[in-house]
């Protein structure tokens, strides 16, 4: 009986060290991953960048109007549960813009 518990705590102290380790690793990861990334901060103005709309065409980033908030959603494509919000982020604008 003593054999089997102590086989247990030794089985149970192991995965608590091993998922201690690998949550260190993940963040020592996560934090080296958003330091090389770029950011921007409140107020910056972004010169150009390219916007793609939901069809695959240019959209022109001058045809922005200038004295309105502008959300833009960057992800990847294929993406399923962006494809699935996508439907209500079309009833918020058009919230947006029929009530604002």
């Amino acid at each position: 009986m003593k054999n089997k518990t102590f086989v247990f705590i030794l089985v149970i102290v192991s995965i608590l060290v091993i998922s201690g380790f690998i949550s260190y690793k993940l963040i020592q990861r996560n934090a080296s991953v958003r330091n090389s990334l770029p950011y921007f901060t409140v107020g910056e103005k972004i010169n150009y960048f390219d916007l793609i709309s939901e069809s695959g065409d240019s959209i022109d980033v001058s045809a922005l109007k200038e004295n309105k908030p502008v959300l833009i959603f960057i992800f990847p494509t294929p993406c399923s549960s962006c494809d699935r919000n996508l439907a209500i982020w079309k009833k918020v604008k058009f919230f947006s813009d029929n009530f604002i």
